[in-house]
């Protein structure tokens, strides 16, 4: 993360697909993003890739290649291979529909586009096997994705495991080594992969490519529990059958309140309330009371989530915010503007799913979006300083970074979408509490003329 802080400005360090601390992450698509691994004949990616299977079953999930040779004994089709006439690829390859294809040892090899967009759903991590020739066709394709070579410690461990084997002749091994040496060149392209990973000893390679998709599997795994629960129990408890506004009554005006952690969402939020009568809806705080609900069976989750600074399925955000809302407008308690309350949704929505989510389910638009752009040694200084009091599981050193790093990687780019569609408006949180109140009420008022003087 860069010295700049927690901005909007200017290009963000973090590329699509990034883990480097075993964060979440999702890709621009909304799916997690897929491990594209390579690695030489005999080095040992497939007792990695059975480790991976053999821990998180069908959560994790092989990309199958297609290919032109003859399957060997013990393959199976669909399984291992595709297996297709030379003809059959040569076409497909004509057409578009391979996303690399090479020639390996005199045999055609290629991952189709079809076979990753079958594997890559919303609730599994895809795996591609490619060789370094293949890797470099994704990336040109733009494949979002982890891309991790494994290495062998030395030519000389690699040669002993090849003959180990037994089962290839002299020929076979010599031109496995020569394409071995050539791709272990290759792979130090720079850009070309995120991770060389030397496998000296299984069991200690595999605990450092399960630490590379660490935050991958802890995604989709959450994705798991909360559809395994969503079938079991609806989330109905809270009020509400469904997860639309109801504007049967009137119409309600949103305003989504953004900005890194600790600059002073909540503390605006609160004066404006006072001064404007409006309604502050804390996504956080939303989550933090189901967290607290005696029998919730969304808390261990939401804990879990808060906790490592991991953004909560959204799924369950919208459904507590438009619940909130909903209860709001039914009880009325508040006389409120013509034309209907206004919420200050504060800390939503915190990445592209949480605002595709809403905008698919909820039916709500915000017409404003305030963004308290504020350094992130400032923000650490409040937080550090407010952790004093606030009794925040999250207001400690080590998770205020992994929310720092969250921020950084899933927020910014939603602040990005609403800076393009014209209604981002950017707050200097820098200033102390007055300077930054005054600037937002000369905001809310040019657009939001309901709110009157």
């Amino acid at each position: 993360m860069g010295a700049g802080g927690l901005r909007a400005k200017g290009s963000l360090e973090a590329k699509p697909g990034e883990d480097q601390e075993g964060g979440v992450v999702i890709s621009d698509s909304g799916k997690v993003p897929p491990l594209v691994i390579s690695g030489p004949s005999g080095v040992g990616k497939g007792s990695l890739v059975g480790k991976l299977k053999e821990e998180f079953g069908d959560a994790v999930g092989l990309c199958v290649s297609h290919t032109s040779r003859d399957p060997r004994e013990g393959e199976e089709q669909g399984v291992h291979y595709y297996f297709c006439s030379r003809q059959e690829m040569e076409q497909g390859i004509k057409e578009g529909k391979f996303l690399e294809h090479a020639s390996v040892h005199g045999n055609l090899y290629g991952t189709a586009r079809s076979s990753l967009e079958a594997m890559q759903t919303d609730d599994s991590m895809c795996m591609i096997d490619v060789d370094v020739q293949g890797c470099r066709s994704l990336r040109e394709a733009g494949v979002e994705g982890k891309y991790v070579f494994v290495a062998p410690p030395s030519m000389e461990v690699l040669e002993e495991r090849l003959r180990g084997r037994g089962t290839e002749k002299e020929e076979t091994v010599q031109k496995r080594l020569a394409n071995a040496k050539k791709e272990m060149d290759a792979s130090m392209e720079k850009g070309l992969y995120d991770k060389i990973l030397y496998n000296d000893d299984l069991d200690e390679a595999y605990r450092e490519l399960r630490s590379i998709v660490k935050g991958s599997m802890q995604t989709v795994l959450a994705r798991r529990a909360l559809s395994t629960a969503l079938q079991a129990a609806p989330v109905q408890d809270a009020g509400t059958q469904n997860q639309e506004i109801d504007t049967s009554k009137t119409t309600p005006i949103i305003v989504f309140v953004l900005g890194g952690p600790g600059s002073g969402k909540g503390t605006q939020c609160g004066l404006l309330v006072d001064r404007f009568d409006c309604v502050h809806l804390s996504a956080g705080d939303l989550l933090r009371a189901e967290k607290d609900t005696e029998g919730s069976q969304y808390a261990d989750l939401i804990n879990s989530c808060i906790t490592n600074g991991k953004i909560v399925p959204v799924e369950i955000t919208c459904q507590l915010l438009v619940n909130a809302m909903n209860a709001e407008m039914d009880n009325n308690s508040k006389s409120h503007q013509e034309g209907g309350p206004v919420f200050l949704i504060d800390g939503f929505p915190r990445n592209l799913d949480n605002f595709e989510g809403w905008t698919a389910e909820s039916g709500g638009i915000a017409r404003v979006v305030l963004f308290f752009e504020c350094s992130e040694g400032t923000l650490q200084e409040r937080l550090l300083e407010r952790g004093k009091t606030s009794g925040r599981s999250d207001d400690n050193i080590a998770s205020i970074k992994k929310r720092f790093a969250t921020f950084q990687e899933e927020t910014l780019p939603v602040v990005e979408v609403f800076r393009k569609s014209g209604n981002l408006r950017i707050v200097d949180a820098e200033q102390g509490v007055e300077g930054v109140f005054a600037e937002v009420q000369k905001i809310l008022r040019a657009d939001i003329p309901e709110l009157g003087t």
